[in-house]
């Protein structure tokens, strides 16, 4: 019988062959994408094209909320996407796209975010009816002796994660669930670390041997310190959120009419 594409959900027997997928194109640990599947990922959360019985193009929905004017919606933070190498060129993506999208109006979610995996990637998706929202600009940071003191390094609960979001930050943002959070910040997950103080937090990671701060809410000064110090570096890459003449990294699409925004804040880089 001759093979054929369709679109759908995946049974947890293709669990095996999403992770290698993932593993393939992104190059992840086995030890992150377990971390995803068994704390963020669901199966009606995970949109699928099939090639017979072979997932060959994928997408994760990470549950999030989007606050915007004092008002709080519904938003998937779409994640992970990719396509087997020789099941490329096919429009499979812009499929399984149209099928998230459906399911998730049925499901009263208002916004589709993503962060691009490649600059190239943005007219991509722009072409499927997303737009820039999330800007941000780096900054190199030097280490000062006289200003750098001890601190405590600690697991940050998401309930304290979500109430300093919500009191430092005054412009439209994306905020992970629960399950996302703890996905993408706890000690098995994807190598980010946290520290925090009182009323204050920093969420860092090394990547290409410097450590890059993506996020902080609270006292700069204090904050960057508590990085130096835990980090043990002399140097660190701030990334905080900018305006327009900043650097493009995520992209936002409303897909129930609630306004579309830009400038917004995110925090978390990491796209697909």
């Amino acid at each position: 019988m001759q093979k054929s594409y369709s679109i759908g959900y995946p049974e947890e027997s293709h669990f095996p062959a999403l992770k290698k997928l993932w593993k393939d194109v992104f190059g992840d640990s086995e030890k992150v994408i377990n971390n995803f599947f068994d704390k963020t990922s669901k199966n009606e959360n995970v949109f699928c094209a099939f090639y017979g019985d072979e997932p060959v193009s994928v997408m994760y929905a990470v549950e999030s909320n989007i606050f915007l004017q004092n008002a709080e919606y519904k938003a998937y933070y779409v994640y992970a996407v990719c396509t087997k190498k020789e099941h490329r060129g096919k429009s499979l993506m812009k499929k399984v796209f149209s099928f998230l999208e459906s399911k998730a109006r049925k499901r009263s979610v208002s916004y589709l975010f993503l962060v691009p995996a490649e600059e190239s990637l943005f007219s991509l998706y722009e072409s499927i009816g997303f737009s820039v929202a999330f800007v941000n600009k780096e900054t190199l940071i030097k280490k000062s002796v006289s200003k750098t003191r001890s601190f405590s390094s600690r697991n940050l609960s998401y309930e304290e994660y979500k109430t300093l979001r919500e009191k430092y930050i005054n412009v439209p943002q994306a905020i992970l669930s629960a399950s996302g959070f703890n996905s993408f910040y706890a000690p098995v997950g994807a190598n980010m670390k946290c520290v925090s103080v009182d009323e204050g937090y920093a969420l860092y990671e090394k990547e290409n041997g410097k450590v890059i701060v993506h996020e902080f809410c609270g006292e700069k000064e204090t904050l960057l310190s508590a990085v130096f110090y835990a980090a043990e570096v002399d140097e660190l890459v701030l990334r905080e959120q900018a305006n327009s003449c900043g650097k493009p990294y995520g992209m936002v699409k409303s897909i129930d009419g609630s306004p579309v925004f830009e400038n917004g804040f995110f925090g978390i880089s990491y796209g697909g």
